[in-house]
């Protein structure tokens, strides 16, 4: 893995485990669903991503206990998508019937994923033809909706804080998310991208993009729940937040 890779994916991971470990703690002061959600999901995540670069980037893990760390990578991730979903639906849709079903549908297809990736388990840790889609599929729906929700309320509220109605720095927060999401969204797009474009393995390249969106997903997540004072300041002192 090249020094890029292992920063962008490093830093997606790192702050994954970190965000989501502050917002769990919040979670059980507060019982409440979004800082939950929003914490299994990231840190489920990371902890997702960490099991399979030991398992078959790096190797670190032993080879009979490979499986072990891919059943543990993919069950990681498919809990951390369905709290994802979990998080957009009660968040931005708690009252839509349709955000309902979308959230179950999502959840019986991660489910399915689960058995089918177990199934068709490859020693590289290459997931079969109908795993890969399974997952991807959801993930790019779930992180589409969950970019849609965040900026449409970006846009709501910016009408609103020039009138002061709301909150600037709430208004840049969700900017913040919107970009993580879409972020992600490219990520898995190109990770679709090399499927069908590479026989085996991942090109380089799209490594090295992936690594950079990763990156990219990881400060916007960490500016959108922990921004420093001096970052705060200097994004909400314009007539026209951003």
């Amino acid at each position: 893995m090249s020094l890029v890779s292992l920063l962008g994916f490093g830093s997606f991971v790192a702050v994954s485990f970190i965000v989501g470990l502050r917002l769990l703690l919040l979670a059980r002061r507060t019982r409440e669903v979004p800082e939950l959600a929003i914490g299994v999901a990231l840190f489920g995540g990371g902890l997702g991503y960490c099991f399979y670069i030991l398992a078959f980037v790096t190797k670190l893990l032993p080879e009979d206990m490979r499986f072990t760390g891919y059943l543990a990578a993919i069950t990681c991730l498919d809990v951390g998508l369905s709290f994802h979903l979990l998080g957009v639906w009660r968040v931005f849709r708690p009252g839509a019937r349709w955000a309902a079903g979308g959230f179950s549908c999502g959840v019986a297809a991660l489910i399915s994923h689960l058995f089918v990736a177990v199934l068709s388990y490859d020693p590289s840790g290459a997931r079969g033809f109908f795993a890969f889609w399974l997952f991807n599929g959801v993930a790019a729906a779930g992180y589409t909706w969950s970019a849609y929700e965040c900026f449409r309320y970006h846009a709501l509220l910016r009408k609103r804080a020039r009138l002061g109605l709301a909150e600037p720095e709430m208004v840049h927060r969700l900017l913040l998310w919107a970009c993580a999401g879409s972020a992600a969204l490219l990520l898995i797009g190109l990770g679709i991208f090399n499927r069908l474009t590479v026989e085996h393995g991942v090109d380089p390249r799209v490594m090295v993009a992936q690594s950079l969106l990763g990156l990219v997903s990881a400060v916007s997540i960490w500016l959108a729940f922990f921004p420093p004072a001096a970052y705060l300041r200097l994004v909400t002192s314009h007539k026209a937040p951003a």
